[in-house]
């Protein structure tokens, strides 16, 4: 399978995770990826083979805020691991091959913290694994080879729509 098409197909796999988990919508209203009254997020996901770097566009930080002043806003950041390898699989099983998930889920101004760096394509801003909370910080779930990590206290636990193994 071509790579770049893997991963638009594989993101939409990991937007319905989501979106089933927290009980949202995949709208993408105002650009966002899940969505609904109250609460946005925006993924951003890694193959675990890449280094685990996620590059943020910089005008997202304000412009989301800016389109959605009411909302709680989060951005998601996951990476995963596949049974196969890309040039081997067929797009229709994509969502089988797809091995585990570990997703952490933070306050959009979480991101603040982190400089914006200039590049080619535009300004972004760089997260790094190694900056993302500790697990004592989060609320830690694991389900079906999954594992999610979110803040105390924001009301997302609330929202959540599995059952505990």
């Amino acid at each position: 399978m071509n790579p770049r098409r893997f991963t638009s197909v594989a993101e939409q796999y990991h937007l319905a995770y989501l979106a089933q988990m927290f009980g949202l919508s995949k709208r993408a209203k105002f650009g966002i990826d899940l969505l609904d009254e109250r609460i946005g997020i925006e993924l951003k996901s890694r193959l675990n083979l890449y280094t685990p770097n996620f590059a943020v566009h910089e005008y997202q930080v304000d412009h989301f805020r800016f389109e959605l002043p009411r909302h709680d806003l989060f951005w998601a950041f996951m990476t995963y691991k596949l049974d196969t390898p890309i040039s081997e699989m067929r797009e229709q099983e994509i969502e089988n091959q797809i091995y585990s998930r570990e997703t952490w889920i933070l306050p959009w101004d979480w991101i603040q913290q982190f400089p914006i760096a200039a590049a080619k394509t535009g300004p972004y801003i760089y997260v790094h694994h190694k900056h993302f909370p500790k697990s004592e910080e989060c609320i830690t779930l694991e389900e079906k080879r999954s594992r999610l990590h979110f803040p105390k206290g924001w009301g997302l636990e609330e929202r959540l729509q599995w059952e505990k193994e």
